[in-house]
């Protein structure tokens, strides 16, 4: 029991690994992907922040007292226009988090959402984000690898047209990949 509770405490100390179950009061956030019949896609959104004005995951900062994990579950409900129901989001399995600068990125499987659905009328607050996207897994990762600080990835439901991830989204993936929460095969696969 010593030598397991010793390797998870390591495991704190590994860059972009951490603990989850201890940090409150964090930035965080989800990158969600669901399985399709042509694999996996991830969904990004529009972040009209003056100092982003591109597209990435969810996330932003904890109310008080949050845990990191909390932080992350209710950002995707906000920042995906409660699509995603409180009991659902309850039961999701967060892989991660990675630690990019001060920010905790997890990553989940969701259900299948079409955009059209996910921006319908809802009673949701602090909605943030728009034009949500659906992007292919090799895609993603082709993004990711390249060597632009903002790469551009390509949407599903429009071959041949690109969004930007910003910068700093784009860091908090990368590191995501690296520390093996975004694999480099495809996860549904």
């Amino acid at each position: 029991m010593t030598k397991l509770r010793n390797f998870v405490l390591s495991l704190t100390f590994l860059p972009g690994l951490v603990a989850a179950d201890e940090l409150r009061n964090v930035n965080a956030g989800v990158t969600p992907y669901a399985c399709t019949d042509s694999g996996a896609q991830y969904l990004l959104a529009f972040d009209p922040h003056p100092r982003r004005l591109a597209w990435g995951a969810f996330g932003g900062g904890p109310k008080k007292g949050e845990t990191a994990s909390e932080t992350a579950l209710r950002e995707l409900r906000e920042e995906t226009n409660c699509v995603f129901s409180e009991a659902f989001l309850g039961q999701l399995v967060l892989k991660g988090p990675s630690k990019s600068g001060s920010y905790y990125n997890f990553v989940a499987e969701v259900p299948y959402v079409t955009k059209d659905h996910i921006k319908e009328r809802r009673a949701c607050r602090d909605v943030e984000r728009f034009n949500w996207q659906w992007v292919s897994h090799d895609s993603l990762i082709k993004g990711l690898q390249s060597d632009a600080s903002d790469p551009r990835v390509e949407v599903v439901s429009r071959p041949g047209h690109t969004v930007r991830i910003w910068s700093g989204a784009a860091k908090s993936l990368r590191t995501a990949m690296k520390a093996g929460y975004l694999p480099l095969g495809d996860p549904c696969r």
